[in-house]
């Protein structure tokens, strides 16, 4: 989700696609700072979440899940925090973020 120019868009979609029964398994690194690459720019999506960039990782699940998955029409089934390991740049050859693994059927 936070390379998607239009996120609500997306899991409004998944959302309608959903057989009876189904799962969604949704992975998003929290704390949300979304952009989108164009080339070699990064700009901000065109859908807004509006979540706290600065958040803790677990008031950024609270947030996720209050703000954007409940409206949404989701249920939780499970939820686990798990290492998003992501290629470095010039100051670390690694990064070790933290990533929410939302298991969500509908509601």
């Amino acid at each position: 989700l936070d390379r998607c120019d239009r996120p609500l868009t997306l899991l409004k979609d998944v959302r309608e696609h959903l057989k009876p029964g189904g799962r969604l398994l949704l992975a998003v690194v929290l704390p949300f700072r979304p952009f989108v690459e164009s080339g070699i720019f990064k700009l901000q999506p065109s859908e807004q979440l509006h979540l706290n960039r600065s958040a803790t990782w677990e008031a950024a699940v609270e947030e996720m899940w209050q703000k954007v998955l409940v409206p949404m029409g989701f249920k939780l089934e499970a939820l686990a925090r798990v290492p998003y390991l992501c290629k470095g740049d010039l100051f670390s050859s690694i990064y070790v973020l933290d990533d929410a693994i939302f298991v969500l059927s509908c509601a």
